[in-house]
């Protein structure tokens, strides 16, 4: 029927912008995780060159071992913090690369950043607050099974009305 084929179209719709939203999410995803690797190896290469500077202070015995060592520890920390981030940022890549049908062994280079989205997210929100209930298509889905199923019920409601006359018939008969 007409309202089959309405719910069919309103579901691809739905799957439609589900996969949009997801391929969006997983962008946002990435740019977040480029982001923090860049300000991982950042400090990375700061914690280094710290620990460089002491380690040649060491050598010339103008600071003390533990300075030394505590130095070493922070540089080490970041290191595996950014190993961390290397792996976050290459799932993400690997996400993105999933809800775009592109094959795991093509690289994606992402040459932007987060902040320059910042104003179009809150816009964003904005216009989904908006219309968020009109364009809902969960809602729209449930709008058009309750009308399906109300078209069902009345149906099944005149598929035993002629019994009723029937039965009233023979009660008439009967009495």
């Amino acid at each position: 029927t007409k309202e089959d084929v309405k719910l069919a179209e309103e579901k691809a719709r739905s799957s439609k912008l589900d996969l949009v939203n997801q391929v969006k999410k997983a962008y946002y995803q990435a740019l977040l995780a480029q982001d923090s690797y860049n300000v991982i190896e950042q400090s990375y290469k700061i914690s280094k060159e710290n620990f460089d500077v002491v380690n040649a202070k060491y050598g010339q015995g103008r600071v003390s071992e533990y300075d030394k060592i505590s130095a070493e520890v922070q540089m080490r920390g970041l290191n595996s913090s950014l190993v961390s981030a290397k792996s976050g940022l290459s799932n993400a890549k690997l996400q993105l690369k999933v809800l775009m049908g592109v094959t795991a062994n093509v690289d994606i280079a992402i040459n932007d950043k987060l902040s320059n989205y910042e104003n179009d997210l809150a816009l964003a929100e904005l216009e989904t607050a908006e219309n968020e209930l009109a364009n809902n298509s969960a809602l729209r889905q449930l709008d058009m099974s309750e009308s399906m199923l109300e078209r069902n019920l009345k149906m099944q409601k005149t598929n035993f009305m002629p019994w009723y006359g029937i039965v009233a018939m023979v009660a008439g008969v009967a009495s």
